[in-house]
């Protein structure tokens, strides 16, 4: 079974490799200025000047438009009304840090596999605005993220660039930019200072953004924004203040909520208005106000009501001729509209009629939409034929797992060796024929093994209720087909682990003996208790965030106590010696200590972390208790009650002597945790803060096992339990992966077809494709945890 696993894993590859390809068409050298329009000869220093001595462009992480309001940022927000405007910028998924500065400065969509780039990337974008810039000859100088100085490097005269990974770092990186900024303000040197400040968007992540921190971070930036306008006045200057993305209302970003894609781009010292644009319009913008190329990579459009009023007429169509041409070498379309606005545009330069500026204007507009739209398609090419391929691979691998997993045949190597052999070729070699002989093979292959397997399947094996709750996992999957399902997929799984609890309350609510009468009375306690957390979770999204994640009163910590004292007394029943037991207690009271007086305690942390590491040493083996005390210290202080819950229902639903009916519960029971904890189908709801405790600096070798064990630590936790259970059996384990591991890749299966029956859906991006990396990812951690026992049981045999 594992080998088919594999299988499963190597053809989610070939689908991820050929559904987000790397697109590389468009061109990356400098953007000539045309020198006539028709047969007018026209002059560049008349028709496309700088309009700008300065740029200061002021980028804030996680800038949310609503933030630009006169209680939150006074002062910016009457600049913006007696010396500028404010736009509505809309930002595309994915909405993280990388991705949307090349769409900042390149004008560029950033491809949905930039959200992996983002974590280490060292890409170089090789045209923007700012190379326009530098090629001119103007100065340019750069504070704040690192991810700048990694995507242009050797740009700038002077720079600092600061990790943006460590979240807990709310004032020394913004302290230390504005520090710069001081001195940058009195020197003469510089043409374009980029500044990106990166406090909010920490503090979005750890407080979300309705703390009562977030209004004074906003009032630090308020008057920063006032004082380089005050002082850059009279220097002819430009203020651009704008966020790379917003903020979702839980405090993460990444997804396409509202908040999330729309941030503001408040222009100070311009003659605008104000208006609604996408992100990748802003460099094409910058460049003409600041007389330089428009980036050959761009694919943004010209904004009437930032440039109208600052431009004459002359120079606005120029500008617009310009943008237009240079779209047209990208995509050689709508030529008939470009030759009538070009020979409006040539008219009215001989006879200056207005009339033939708006009909100018019209065909360069309607030429550049076709264009941009066009580029927008190209951008999101999949090799459908390749995804077909690895479609039917994962669909053969169903049956094959099945005949395994009901002893119906041995398995057939020559089959495997094909399946590989199929994948490989059509990962490493773009050839159509091939892909068609592919598809026939295994078209056929797929009609044998399920007529092989309908042949020999019965359902007499499995009981009324492995039936019930094997259909339901059957039908889950089927729902994928609707973006609302995948939207509220948590309400699925609550239903389902609701109805289950309810089934075992009536099996036994009939029973007159004392202890059944017991055990009657936890379960309800339990499904009270669940049910309190799916309202707690569902308030991570409100005003009431602030509260829930942050303990500050009598009353929150008197709540921490008593579900620490569950976690205790749970682990008390784990048989452990003495020293173990009160060394439980001390990591405990740790525990307490970090959450309570403040979740971030470097060196709490580290004490805390150094015993847990002595308590699986002393057991000699990662443990579930050892897990216990793991998630306890990861999971955020609200959710730390469900640590318990989740040991006190595997207790009550796991049975050794029914392998496959414990572990299809125990699946339902670790997914319906997974929600209730608070993740959801988006990149946002990851939780990255619990990924810096004990550490002063952002060190991924720590970093992300912290993230992925708080992601992932209910599902560890109801492995372990089985696990230690049945001692370790080896095969219990199998049994137990096997079924886990068809699951799972059944799963797999239904999303790659959802994903190519909508690939050209309205939501593609923004819902379906984030479900296809969520479920990847779940995918590629149960292989870990797999192999992890399957090599622990080898060398425990040996």
């Amino acid at each position: 079974m594992f080998q088919n696993y594999f299988l499963t894993i190597c053809s989610v590859a070939l689908f991820l490799y050929n559904f987000f390809p790397v697109y590389t068409d468009i061109p990356n050298s400098e953007n000539e200025f045309p020198l006539q329009v028709g047969d007018v000869n026209i002059s560049l220093t008349k028709l496309y000047p700088p309009h700008f001595g300065k740029l200061v462009f002021f980028v804030i992480d996680a800038l949310r438009f609503d933030f630009i309001t006169p209680l939150l940022m006074p002062l910016t927000y009457s600049l913006v009304k007696d010396k500028g405007c404010i736009s509505k910028v809309l930002v595309e998924s994915p909405t993280v840090t990388m991705p949307r500065i090349k769409a900042l400065a390149s004008g560029n969509v950033p491809q949905f596999v930039d959200v992996i780039r983002n974590l280490a990337s060292s890409e170089i974008v090789e045209d923007s605005w700012l190379h326009s810039a530098k090629r001119k000859g103007l100065n340019l100088i750069f504070y704040g993220d690192e991810t700048w100085l990694r995507l242009f490097p050797d740009m700038f005269i002077r720079s600092e660039g600061t990790s943006s990974f460590y979240v807990w770092d709310f004032t020394e990186v913004d302290d230390n930019i504005t520090k710069n900024v001081n001195i940058e303000l009195n020197r003469k040197d510089w043409n374009i200072m980029i500044l990106h400040y990166l406090g909010l968007d920490h503090m979005g992540h750890v407080y979300g953004p309705y703390s009562s921190r977030i209004p004074l971070k906003l009032e630090e930036m308020d008057k920063i924004i006032h004082k380089i306008f005050k002082n850059t006045l009279d220097d002819n200057t430009l203020l651009v203040v704008t966020g790379d993305h917003g903020m979702k209302d839980s405090g993460g970003h990444g997804g396409s909520t509202v908040s999330e894609v729309t941030t503001p781009l408040v222009s100070l010292g311009l003659k605008c208005q104000d208006s609604s644009f996408l992100q990748t319009d802003v460099a094409a913008n910058l460049a003409v106000l600041m007389g330089i190329p428009i980036p050959s990579s761009s694919m943004g459009q010209i904004q009437e009501s930032l440039l109208s009023n600052m431009l004459s007429i002359e120079q606005y169509l120029f500008a617009m001729y310009y943008n237009t041409k240079s779209l047209l070498q990208k995509r050689n379309l709508c030529t008939g509209e470009f030759k009538l606005a070009s020979e409006h545009h040539t008219t009215f330069l001989k006879q200056n009629k207005k009339l033939h500026v708006e009909l100018a204007n019209k065909f360069y507009k309607t030429c550049s939409e076709k264009i941009i739209d066009n580029l927008r398609k190209d951008m999101h090419r999949q090799n459908f034929l390749a995804l077909l391929v690895a479609v039917l691979i994962l669909l053969n691998n169903i049956p094959l797992m099945l005949n395994i997993f009901f002893d119906i045949k041995k398995r057939h190597n020559t089959q495997y060796c094909l399946l590989y052999s199929i994948g490989l070729l059509n990962f490493f070699i773009n050839f159509t024929i091939l892909s068609y002989i592919s598809l026939s093979v295994l078209i056929i292959m797929c009609i044998f093994n399920f007529i092989h397997f309908a042949n020999y399947f019965t359902m007499c094996s499995l009981t009324v209720r492995e039936i019930l709750i094997f259909g339901s996992c059957i039908v889950h999957p089927i729902t994928f087909f609707s973006s609302s399902f995948i939207e509220e997929e948590h309400q699925m799984w609550y239903f389902l682990g609701s109805t289950w609890l309810i089934i075992l309350i009536s099996d036994i609510s009939g029973s007159r003996k004392l202890l059944s009468k017991v055990k009657l009375v936890k379960l309800m306690v339990i499904l009270l208790a669940l049910r309190g957390a799916r309202e707690i979770n569902a308030n991570i999204d409100t005003e009431y965030s602030d509260k829930l994640i942050n303990i500050e009163d009598w009353v929150y910590s008197t709540l921490l106590i008593f579900t620490l004292f569950t976690v205790w007394y749970s682990l008390c029943d784990i048989y452990k010696p003495p020293k173990l037991k009160l060394l439980n207690i001390l990591i405990l009271f740790l525990i307490f200590t970090l959450k309570s007086f403040n979740f971030y305690q470097i060196q709490c942390g580290k004490i805390v972390w150094f015993l847990i590491i002595i308590q699986i040493f002393m057991s000699r083996k990662i443990s579930l208790d050892s897990c216990i005390l793991i998630g306890t210290l990861l999971v955020q202080p609200h959710n730390t009650i469900l640590i318990s819950l989740a040991i006190y229902v595997a207790r009550e639903f796991y049975d050794y002597e029914q392998c496959e009916n414990s572990t299809l519960i125990l699946y339902l029971f670790e997914n319906f945790y997974f929600f209730l904890q608070g993740h959801r189908n988006t990149l946002a709801s990851l939780d990255i803060s619990v990924g810096y405790i004990g550490l002063s600096e952002y060190n991924p070798l720590f970093v992300i096992p912290q993230v992925v064990s708080h992601l992932y630590i209910f599902h560890i936790l109801f492995h372990m339990y089985a696990l230690e259970s049945s001692h370790f059996s080896g095969t219990f384990g199998k049994k137990m992966w096997n079924i886990l591991f068809l699951l799972r890749s059944y799963t797999m299966l239904f999303v790659c077809i959802v994903l190519i029956s909508f690939s050209n859906h309205l939501f593609i991006w923004s819902v379906f494709s984030p479900k296809f990396f969520i479920e990847s990812a779940h995918s590629m951690f149960l292989f870990f945890e797999g192999t992890v026992w399957h090599l622990y049981y080898f060398l425990k045999k040996h």
